[in-house]
């Protein structure tokens, strides 16, 4: 039991050191909106990209489906 508490109060191995700018309290609502906007639009560039990508394929289905009834009706 006194090594698990003495261990508790000096690790046997070293604690990481969090440097002063990258504390949470400092700036973090600005960050936050920051990182929410870029979220916000990759998620947007994404959905254009899915967009486009849903709207060739549609154009290639409407196109296979006129080759095979052309070819049908021969």
């Amino acid at each position: 039991m006194g090594a698990l508490f003495r261990n508790l109060i000096h690790p046997p191995y070293p604690l990481p050191q969090i440097p002063p700018t990258s504390s949470p309290r400092v700036g973090a609502p600005e960050q936050l909106n920051v990182r929410s906007r870029d979220v916000e639009e990759q998620a947007a560039q994404e959905l254009r990209r899915l967009d486009l990508e849903i709207r060739s394929l549609q154009d290639e289905r409407t196109r296979l489906l006129a080759k095979v009834v052309k070819k049908m009706k021969r």
